[in-house]
């Protein structure tokens, strides 16, 4: 069966790709919320074979912040 992330409430997904047999998923962790908070829900569902955390280029922390003073 197909895993239901909309019933996950710790993180949002911002991205899903299908790579052969395996599904690749970006997600944004909530306010608060640690990796080890989303593994501990998840590691009873699915398979975990990669994780990485992406970190934002200072370029795109700029246009978030001269986004959002307007």
């Amino acid at each position: 069966g197909s895993l239901n992330l909309s019933q996950y409430s710790n993180f949002e997904v911002i991205q899903e790709d299908i790579l052969d047999e395996t599904k690749e998923i970006t997600i944004k962790l909530n306010s608060g919320i640690s990796t080890n908070d989303v593994l501990l829900e998840l590691i009873p569902q699915v398979q975990i074979k990669h994780i990485e955390e992406v970190i934002p280029s200072i370029n795109e922390i700029f246009i978030q912040k001269v986004t959002a003073l307007n």
